[in-house]
């Protein structure tokens, strides 16, 4: 009813917009502003998309051939300055791939191998070009200006004042501070106290005069950052996650790597190092180097001549037969004796190259370096598939100390080609996963067989252990390395599922002592919703580890001194670590598509300290891939309603104690856990809102032991049979609930079937309303929790039947809940209820905060929870009930005792069971009203007997007293109840001795207990206890 009110009045105010306004045909030609976006590709900066402001109007639509760009590349410097560049035709307008419109904006993305921002001079480099746009309106653009008039925009003038590269809007790039110095360098400044120098390739240096040999002509300091993502990948948010946010020197050459030896550049570029570390609090420990072609020269150079300077680096086709060539001086190359003396280094080395180079040779450059620097060494390696299965495949060798490794990739359109030093040998390309069309697929794309770096840049080389090559850059050291088998465990919380440890399974045992948590860190990769731009997008982050040690196989902490198996406990709260991933426009939750988690630290093995590297991709709807208590504890089933509806559910069912009968506990769960029409398993209800608080042993003891069982809907339970939402008592899954209910009542014999309890929260709070009223009296209790019926669709008749019924209700809301109105729902239902006579309990929260201790805002106050979440409240059992005195779990567990009276034996009956008490009442008992609340459970159980002889019962807490009655011929009939531990309120016994049967007599009541004594009954104490209720 709200939902149809809302449209009524939205259609309302359409149609009277509608009335008063028409269409004008308006020409504007007017004058717009033209932005232009840029993107740093594995090819280089492109341009991506242009972004026009319509100022007070807002576009419809528009379309891909709306506008026609025509784009100009001048060559900026060398022989060729003021030339078009002569591998762009700029007569083709850019390929338009998509466009959006959101306000008074359209933007039109390009093909992103379309619009190079470089030229490649003849002079061997890449050079920013000067550009040049022009924009032609080709399609009339329908719009609304703000005032509401409807009109068409044509024949517009689109200018720009886009004019180079440092005119495009480009996040990356924009991080970068231009520094100039002896070697000039782009700087980014992280947060952290780690830094990553990267050395470029051949064609992104400076100029040297021929003839003077004078450097840096042009200090345009730009190309090592524009080119191949060679900077701006270290600056991308995919590096900065597994990097922690590290600074970035990107240097450019003055002229060449190569005169690295010659112009003492070595030197320099160590002092600019040092001094960045100085002035920036960078760790010394922490720098990480990584280089290409020419700048992989440099980097091995770097490594030699400052061997403790590089926590790892990451060298990409070094190119050292090329440094005597290029340079023209003998000794450029570094000697086989040189490259030895890396063996002494610290640094950890990862060599990446094609399995053939046609700029430089495969064998005199990565493989000449591995050979040297693994001679003796033990070495393995396997073999990978490339990206997306399109990407060439490589092999990657590594020793076992976890030092040296080295990632070959797979050539293809081999043919005989020449080098750089004139050699003749087979060169080919590579094969790359591009999407350029941002269709979300991905191509198969080749390049030259010199541009290894890409995989380096993209993070893909691997090593056996699973571990990338960043991650093994940050986390992993120098050692043996051991790897071990993990899985994970998921913990419900208040807002939902968090994997709170991992679990470590290792070949040989670990010593207790020498686990450390600060050894330890933890790297999570996921798929993630991106709420600013409404997004997909992938998070990387570190968990933060809270500690570490020897476990059970479910993660138990063990008192062993040794073990094999090991928990790494991770810190939780509402931002960190869910395997959730919540459709935005489907409305249903669902287990991320990827999960990885990748496990770095060091162990004790047999006195001896290893590193242990354990990564592994995680698919949650395996539920043999992860672990969750208790929610494991419930087996996973499936009903089929006589509709064909299935009800997929879980059940945990307590155990069975001889004669006792328990109660069930239904939970209905909110829109986001459906089964989402199958792709859904169980757990996604479980877990969604924490029902595992359901079986704790807080809930569970309470009730001595109770049923609990989980239906899902196969979408959502206010789904009106054709998708779309209704909150009028019209869900098309009542009655496939109802039959579920009933048949699994009927297959689970100790159930006790007066004490059917249902409630839910949001779809599922309407779904508990719904059956409440439909079915009056069904149920013992109900706890409907920011339920979403509509109280306008509840007729009087309906409330009558429910106030009148034996079923006791409470609900809980929050008055802040931005998703269903409590005004429109919960508050006037609770008042009519009230008004016809029924006893309400209600939990009004004013808001839905942390209540734990754990969590609070930037202001220091509780962390606030979204005002719909109310469940947390009863999910922790903190809705209390003023009038009665009860919390809402004691409240549910409690058994009202009724008591009978039969006029014909004089016998007094008492009883939790509803049917019962209906029985008797047929059969000419007079019913007395409810004689006291029993608690669902206590220490202390009270026992029912009967004596067919004389046909009366009795009731006692003594067992020696139930054991003489059965030896002399009575029944036992099992516990009728528990008396309180707490003694709140004593159950009097009186005994008439003038009575052969029917002779006891049990109440509450003391002045009823006084005068029986007075009259010559024989007072026996008292028998047993009630709760105190209000």
């Amino acid at each position: 009813m709200v939902l149809k009110k809302l449209f009524a009045v939205l259609t309302g105010i359409a149609t009277v917009f509608s009335v008063s306004t028409a269409r004008i045909a308006v020409n504007a030609e007017e004058t717009y502003e033209a932005a232009f976006e840029g993107v740093v590709t594995d090819a280089g900066e492109y341009v991506s998309a242009m972004t026009i402001d319509f100022k007070d109007k807002k576009p419809a639509a528009i379309e891909n051939d709306t506008f026609e760009v025509l784009m100009t590349s001048t060559v900026d410097y060398g022989a060729q300055k003021g030339n078009p560049y002569a591998y762009y035709d700029a007569s083709k307008p850019l390929p338009v791939v998509k466009t959006e419109v959101s306000g008074t904006t359209a933007k039109v993305y390009f093909k992103l191998d379309a619009a190079p921002v470089l030229t490649w001079l003849g002079e061997g480099r890449n050079f920013p070009a000067v550009l040049g746009f022009t924009i032609t309106q080709k399609k009339e653009i329908k719009a609304t200006t703000n005032d509401g008039r409807e009109l068409t925009v044509k024949d517009a003038v689109i200018t720009t004042k886009a004019t180079s590269w440092k005119d495009l809007a480009n996040a990356e790039l924009k991080k970068f501070k231009d520094v100039q110095d002896e070697i000039n360098y782009q700087f980014y400044k992280g947060t952290n106290d780690k830094l990553i120098v990267f050395f470029h390739g051949n064609g992104e240096g400076d100029f040297e005069d021929p003839d003077t040999h004078e450097m840096k002509l042009t200090n345009n300091n730009a190309a090592q950052i524009l080119a191949n993502r060679g900077g701006a990948a270290w600056v991308s948010e995919e590096a900065q996650a597994v990097f922690g946010d590290a600074s970035v020197m990107a240097f450019q050459a003055p002229s060449m790597w190569y005169y690295a030896v010659r112009d003492n550049l070595l030197e320099t570029a160590y002092n600019e190092i040092m001094d960045v570390i100085k002035e920036n609090n960078i760790n010394s420990e922490e720098v990480y180097l990584s280089g290409a072609s020419a700048g992989g020269y440099m980097s091995t150079r770097m490594v030699i001549a400052y061997p403790d300077l590089f926590k790892a680096a990451m060298i990409n086709c070094p190119a050292l037969d090329a440094a005597d060539t290029r340079s023209g001086l003998t000794g450029s190359t570094p000697t086989d004796e040189e490259l030895a003396k890396i063996k002494d280094s610290r640094t950890r080395i990862w060599l990446v190259q094609g399995e053939t180079d046609s700029s430089v040779s495969p064998e005199l450059c990565a493989k000449r370096i591995w050979d040297i620097v693994t001679k003796d060494a033990k070495v393995s390696e396997k073999k990978f598939e490339g990206d997306q299965g399109i990407a060439s495949g490589f092999t990657t060798y590594e020793t076992d100390d976890n030092k040296y490794k080295l990632s070959l990739y797979e050539t293809v359109d081999l043919g005989e080609v020449t080098g750089i030093t004139g050699d003749k040998r087979q060169g080919g390309k590579l094969k790359f996963a591009e999407d350029y069309d941002l269709d979300g697929k991905y191509e198969e794309v080749k390049y030259s067989d010199h541009w290894s770096w890409i995989y380096t840049l993209r993070n893909n080389p691997e090593a056996a252990n699973g571990t990338h090559i960043w991650e093994w850059a940050v986390y992993e050291n120098t050692g043996k390395t051991v790897s071990a088998e993990q899985i994970v465990n998921v913990k419900g919380d208040d807002w939902g599922p968090s994997v709170d440890k991992v679990i470590l399974t290792f070949e040989e045992d670990v010593e207790a002592e020498g686990l450390n948590k600060d050894t330890f860190k933890v790297r999570e990769i996921k798929e993630a919703f991106n709420w600013a731009t409404f997004q997909p997008t992938t998070n990387i982050v570190e968990r933060q580890v809270t500690d570490v040690y020897l476990c059970d196989e479910k993660g138990e902490k063990a008192k062993d001194k040794t073990g094999k198996t090991a928990a790494v406990e991770l810190y939780i709260s509402p931002n960190d670590g869910s395997p959730f991933y919540y459709e935005l426009f489907t409305g249903f939750n669902r287990w991320v598509d990827q999960y990885r988690l990748e496990v770095y630290g060091e162990v004790t093995q047999g006195g001896e300290k290893v590193n242990v590297s354990a990564a592994k991709d995680y698919d949650f709807y395996d539920n043999e891939q992860w672990i969750s208590e208790p929610a494991d504890s419930f087996k996973q089933a499936t009903f089929t309603a006589s509709d064909k509806t299935p009800i997929v559910y879980g059940e945990w069912v307590p155990e069975a104690e001889e004669g006792v009968k328990k109660a069930l506990v239904i939970w209905l769960h909110g829109a986001g856990e459906g089964t989402n029409k199958g792709k859904n398993d169980n757990y996604i209800d479980l877990l969604g809102n924490e029902v595992t608080a359901l079986v704790s042993d807080e809930f569970q003891n309470l009730f001595g032991g109770a049923y609990v069982v989980t239906p899902q809907a196969p979408t959502m339970w206010m789904d009106d049979g054709k998708g779309a939402y209704q909150s009028e008592g019209n869900s098309c899954y009542r009655t496939a609930l109802k039959e579920f209910i009933d048949d699994y009542v009927a297959k689970h014999e100790n159930i006790d079937k007066s004490r059917i309890i249902i409630g839910g929260c949001s779809n599922g709070g309407y779904m508990t309303i719904e059956m409440v009223l439909k079915f009056p009296g069904y149920f013992y209790k109900a706890y409907p929790i920011c339920e979403a019926y509509t109280d306008s669709a509840i007729t009087d008749d309906e409330i009558k039947a429910l106030a009148e019924s034996r079923t006791g209700i409470w609900f809980t809301y929050a008055k802040n809940d931005g998703t269903v109105d409590p005004t429109a729902c919960s508050e006037p239902t609770i008042k009519r209820l009230r008004d016809a006579g029924k006893e309400v309990h209600v939990s009004a929260w004013e808001d839905v905060h942390d209540t734990t201790g754990r969590f609070t805002g930037e202001d220091g106050k509780p962390h606030q929870y979204n005002g719909h979440w109310s469940w947390i409240y009863f999910d922790n059992n903190e809705n209390k009930c003023d009038e009665c005195g009860l919390n809402e779990w004691e409240w549910l567990a409690m058994q009202e005792m009724h008591r009978l009276y039969n006029p014909n034996s004089g016998e007094h009956f008492y009883t939790a069971k509803a049917a019962e008490k209906d029985f008797l009442v047929e059969q000419g008992w007079q019913y007395e009203n409810i004689g006291w609340v029993a608690p669902g459970n206590s220490e202390t159980p009270v026992y029912r007997l009967y004596n067919a002889n004389g046909g009366e019962h009795h009731y006692t807490m003594n067992a020696g007293e139930k054991d003489a009655l059965v030896g002399f011929g009575w029944t036992y009939e099992g516990i009728g109840w528990h008396s309180d531990d707490a003694k709140g309120v004593p159950l009097y016994r009186e005994y008439n001795p003038n009575m052969r049967a029917c002779n006891h007599n049990y109440t509450t009541n003391k002045k009823e207990h006084d005068y029986l004594v007075s009259i010559g009954w024989k007072d026996e104490g008292t028998a047993w206890y009630g709760v105190k209720v209000k």
